[in-house]
This record gives structure tokens, sequence and C-alpha cells, in this order.
């Protein structure tokens, strides 16, 4: 039997497919519609279409449903047991604001309101020594009053539990004597770090998403059969690696931003095969653009991903940014009669005007649909038929409130969503530090090729990328990502007082845990690689950065302090163009990483022709540009993509078509097939 392996990205929209044969070549690629109010639903439509599907050993999944519910609070009630004198945390958070002149702004709701938090007696310090001894007698009554609120979600975060969770091991074990059915997260297994706002933030969020990924995770392994031991299924996770389903039902919190982060692998993945390592990822989909920096072919990591205002997610994370711009961006107007797009999305039900299923707002896609970007036959590659005159009845519609025609309306939609998302790239590099000129766009989802002239234009980079399978690029990074799993520790101490003995049996305690986790993922032990790394700072700074560790830094211990201090100086330097050698280094977190082996792709190189072959030429199609402000109809080439190939150039205007995704070549650019397919846009006036 083969073992072919499967990427399935469930985004806001679309859900992605992309097969990979156990030599490593794509087999197959499709794209069906999310079924939002069932993801699993989407799945199996997707996965009746994928040839044998008998074959497939392994499934990597990547979901926008803990995403989702957090960004549209609906999360289930959680109740969180803390420390006697800490219960007000979440509400205050860190009494900073969004935009300090703004007299009406509100923070955040907290995740779970104050009378669902209760308080407990008993304390540690910030060593896990014990000043006050656990006192569990008003459990009981904490008990009763969640059953009469019907809830058995239960988030546990004590003070210093990350130095000793003794404390919190106890509160759990009472608790499933008492309340059997209750499902406990402790702070000191999902986030074992200091900063109490941010660790009981982590915490609860992390509760809050249990029962709705677990039951998801449920869902996929009870219909894949995966009771069968040739099959395994992995989940994408932020970091952009994969880690096994089972390992995620308790820490779903893992999975947030895990299809930002499968798009980003996927993308410099991809480059990098093209021969380009700086470059700026830009993946737009039917809900949602997201962004972000590669170096050295890999992409920039956080460990502070932000969620919202004051909420980041705690652990190592792509560092990428989204915002609410995609196909199904609505077009309306505020109050005074001006014209916005999104962040409001139509989704996958009941989408743009033009997938005919309900919508009646105009949307990117219906302007794309309007100005003759896409083929309304060629839908998901044929598969459905855009709604020509549902489209333009949207436009119409709003543009008797503008007083623009419906042509001068879509074309102001699209220049609106691209000044946002030239806003979004903006930021992830020029307010990051880094030149725009000196990296190239990729740009692939659904929608992302078409605007990649538009946007490679204004931001000033010097070419675009358009990947093999636009539309399935996330799904590719989730074939591509490594297996990975990390772990870490607060320890707060001066280097030049660190001593070994202390050191390292941290450091092996969480090598052990992070080595479980992946050989219980099917992972061979002599495939994992461990890295070992510290967060450290000059003593007095706020905020502490990694630094991965090398093998010098086991030399003895007088030699490793030395050694670590310069890697902690020469990557302060790189970050902040400055080093103070002469300052004390406080470490803050201990740190290890995990990760398996890198599965073997193979993108196949072809011969090349500059002769375009006749079975790529479809047909010649009026599209509207924007010329002296104005729309303009324009006879435009359209090519089918997968009968081009390397060594082809095409210019503009033209439309490049394919299963998954559009490309817009407008007049002043061209297209060059490389060598393994990718198409790299340049402007030649």
């Amino acid at each position: 039997m083969e073992r072919d392996i499967v990427g399935i990205d469930v985004g806001g929209t679309h859900t992605d497919f992309l097969l990979l044969g156990e030599d490593g070549r794509i087999k197959f690629v499709t794209k069906v519609p999310t079924t939002p109010e069932s993801p699993i639903a989407g799945i199996l439509e997707g996965r009746n279409e994928l040839p044998s599907p008998e074959n497939i050993s392994t499934y990597i999944n990547g979901t926008t449903i803990a995403t989702n519910a957090l960004l549209q609070h609906k999360l289930p009630k959680v109740a969180l047991i803390t420390t006697k004198g800490f219960r007000d945390v979440l509400l205050i958070r860190r009494e900073t604001k969004e935009n300090i002149y703004d007299l009406y702004w509100d923070k955040p709701k907290p995740l779970t309101p104050r009378r669902l938090i209760f308080e407990i007696n008993g304390r540690m310090d910030y060593k896990g020594v014990e000043i006050q001894p656990l006192n569990l007698s008003n459990l009981p009554f904490v008990v009763d009053q969640l059953k009469k609120e019907e809830i058995n979600n239960i988030a546990v975060c004590l003070i210093h539990s990350y130095a000793n969770n003794d404390h919190e091991i106890a509160v759990r074990e009472e608790l499933t004597k008492i309340f059997p059915e209750a499902r406990v997260t402790l702070s000191s297994e999902i986030w074992p770090q200091w900063r109490e706002f941010e660790r009981t933030y982590n915490t609860v969020l992390n509760s809050s998403l249990v029962p709705i990924i677990s039951n998801y995770i449920e869902s996929i392994l009870e219909k894949f059969g995966v009771g069968n031991k040739h099959r395994t299924v992995f989940m994408m996770q932020a970091s952009g690696g994969i880690i096994g389903a089972e390992e995620i039902v308790n820490k779903p919190v893992l999975t947030l931003n895990s299809g930002v982060a499968a798009g980003a692998i996927g993308g410099a993945y991809l480059a990098d095969h093209s021969g380009f390592s700086k470059v700026i990822t830009f993946d737009m989909g039917g809900t949602s653009t997201d962004m972000g920096i590669v170096e050295n072919s890999a992409p920039i990591m956080t460990s502070e991903l932000f969620l919202e205002w004051e909420g980041t997610l705690g652990f190592s994370a792509v560092d990428a940014k989204s915002i609410g711009a995609g196909g199904g961006s609505i077009a309306w107007l505020d109050e005074v009669g001006a014209l916005h797009v999104g962040p409001q999305s139509a989704g996958a039900d009941p989408g743009p005007a033009s997938y005919d299923r309900g919508g009646i707002e105009p949307t990117v896609t219906d302007a794309h649909v309007h100005l003759g970007y896409i083929n309304p036959d060629m839908f998901l590659g044929g598969k459905a038929r855009l709604n020509v005159s549902g489209a333009k009845e949207a436009l119409n519609k709003l543009g008797k409130q503008t007083g623009l025609d419906d042509k001068g309306l879509a074309l102001g939609i699209l220049r609106i969503i691209n000044a946002n998302m030239l806003n979004g790239l903006r930021y992830v590099s020029i307010e990051k530090g880094y030149d725009p000129r000196e990296f190239i766009l990729v740009c692939f989802g659904g929608t992302g090729p078409l605007h990649a002239a538009a946007l490679m234009k204004e931001l000033g980079v010097p070419k675009a990328l358009i990947p093999i399978f636009p539309g399935n690029v996330s799904a590719f990074g989730m074939v591509a990502a490594r297996p990975t799993a990390g772990a870490s520790r607060t320890l707060y101490q001066a280097l030049n007082t660190i001593d070994k003995k202390v050191l390292e049996p941290i450091f092996i305690s969480l090598e052990n845990r992070v080595v479980d986790q992946l050989t219980r993922s099917g992972i061979p032990r002599d495939e994992i690689e461990l890295t070992r790394s510290l967060d450290m700072r000059y003593q007095g700074q706020t905020y502490e950065i990694n630094v991965p560790l090398d093998k010098k830094s086991s030399l003895k211990q007088e030699q490793a302090r030395e050694h670590i201090a310069e890697l902690f100086n020469a990557e302060h330097k790189r970050r902040y163009t400055y080093a103070n050698p002469g300052e004390p280094i406080m470490i803050v977190h201990v740190r290890v990483n995990a990760t398996g082996s890198a599965r073997t792709l193979r993108l196949e190189s072809r011969k090349k022709s500059e002769a375009i072959p006749e079975i790529a030429r479809r047909e010649n199609r009026t599209v509207y540009l924007e010329v002296n402000e104005k729309p303009t109809a324009v006879q435009a080439e359209i090519y089918w993509r997968p009968s081009l190939t390397y060594g082809n150039r095409i210019s503009g205007p033209a439309v490049i078509e394919e299963g998954g995704s559009t490309t817009l070549v407008p007049p002043g650019f061209i297209v060059t097939v490389d060598e393994i397919l990718n198409m790299v846009m340049e402007e030649t006036s």
C-alpha cells in the first residue's frame, strides 16, 4: 500500500487540500467550500475528491476554528481558580490603552467574568518555597456554583506555580474527586512562566478552547479511521511545526494562527527553491490576509504573538500580521457616506453576491468578477459557477449611494482593499526596520495573485513570486513542516551566578518532556533533534530576547558563562544595533525545542522552452483596468497556467487562470515561469 500524505487547511471561506505521494511529489490539489457549522463535513467532501484516499497514511490539519472562536468571542464559559488576592488579574490586565488619546476606548472583555473567578488560600514564593499551606476547604462550594452554571471547564492559575506546581496539582486532584466531569487546565502545564496576567490569560484561553478543539479532533480521528496503526493525524501549530493530534487535545491554544504559520512555511519553502531567501509572504484568502517576513529562507519567529489588546499567545510562533481583508470582504458606507472595505466578511455562507447563496452585499470577489478578472465558469476549477449578474446587482445597489457607476465602484473597492493590505505590508516590513526593496513579495492564497502587481508597485519590491498552486500553499506548508514540540520554564537568575548544577537538570527535564511528546506522535527517538536556548536581558530591561545555545555553551562553567554572554550581546546588537558588554545579564526563561526529520519533497525541474504551448492560450477577454483614475476596457489574453512551462514569458495585459487562483498581469508587467513552475512577476515600464 502506498503511504500518501495530505495537508488540509480549513480556512474561513475554503478548505484546501494538497496530496503528496510517498515519493515526495505533489499528486493532487483541490479546494472546497468550508462548512462553518460543521468543518468536518467540508473536510470529508474534499477527501472524497482525492484519488485513492485509502492510500493516505498521514493527515496534517490546520484550522481556524480556535482563532475564529476567539475573534468572534464565541468561547464556552470557563471558571478560574486562583490564589487569594489575585482574583482581578484578568480584569486589570496591564492597564495600558490601545490609543492613549481615545477617551471612549473600552478594553476587551475578560475571557471569564469576575463572578466565575474563585480564590483559594495557599501560596508559594518566587523560588517555589511554600509560605502558606494550601487550603481546599472552599472547593465544594466552588463546585456547587459551577454545577448551577453548568460549567465544567476550569482553569487553575496559582501564584508562582511555574516554580512549584504542587498546589495546582493538589487542586486538580481534589476537583477530580468531587467533580469527575470537570476539564481542568493547569497554568504550570500550559505556560510555566512568570508575568501573572499573561500566564492567566493563556491558561483561561486554553481551557475555553479545550471543548471546541477536542470535539473537532475526535471527529477527525473517528471519520478518518485512525484506529489503524498505519494512519496518523498531525495538527499544525502556530510555531510552524506539526504534532500528533492527541497532543493538542489538552493544549489547543497551540493551534491558534496555525493556518497563518503553514502559509509562511509553504511560501518560504517555495521561494527558497526559486532562489529567494528574503521574502515577504502575502496570503490573501477569502476572509483574511496574512503577512510576514522571511529571512534566510525561514519565517521570523516571536514569543509574543498578538491576539487582542494586551492578549498575546505566550508560545513560540511565526511572527505574522493578519487583517480582515479577503475576497469575501464586504464594501460598505459609514454614517458620512465614506466607502470602506472589510473587515466584515461574507465568509463561506452566504458568501459574496456572485456565489448566488443569498449574499446581497458587494465584496472584493464581486469586484473581480465584474471587472472580468475572474472567469465565472472556472471558479474552483470549474466546480462552481459564479453569478455575474448577482455581482453587478450588488455593486449597482451600493453605487447608487456613492454616485459611482458599477465599474468605478468595483475599482474603488480594489483600491481601498489594496490600501488596507499595503498598510499591513508596511507594518511587517518598514515599521520593523526591514527595507522592502531588499525583498520579493510572495503572493498566494485564492485571491493574492490578483493583487500582486498593484502591491509590489506601491511597496517598492522589485519582484513578486506567484508559487505553484497558490490557492493551496498553506496546505503545502503543512506537508513541508517538521514535527515540533517546545517546553519552557522561568528561572530568574543573574548569568554570572548561574550554577550548571541548577541549569542542567531543568534542561534535561524539559528535554524529556518534548521527546515524550514527539515519540507519542510517532516520531522515532533517533530522528529527534534537541536545541536549547535562554531568554535573557540586561538587568533593568523589561523584556528579554531568545538566544539559542551552541556546543560551546556546555564548556566548563566559567567559560560557558562568558560564551553565553557573548552570544547574548551579539544577538542584542543584531536586533537593536547596540550592546552593553559590561552590563549584568539576567536569565529569565529556559527553553528546549525538539524537531523531527524534515520530509523529502520533490519539486521537479522542467525543460526550458520560450514557446508558449497553444493549449495554454485560452481566449481574449475584456477586462477593466484603472487608467487615469477611470475604468478603461482592455483586451487581455487569457492563459491556462497548468499548460505553461519553464521559460514561458507573458506580458500584460493578461490573466493567468488555474484551478485554485487567478493572476492578473496588468500592462507594463511581465511574468516568467521558472524551473519549478513558480511565476516571477516584474515591472517592465
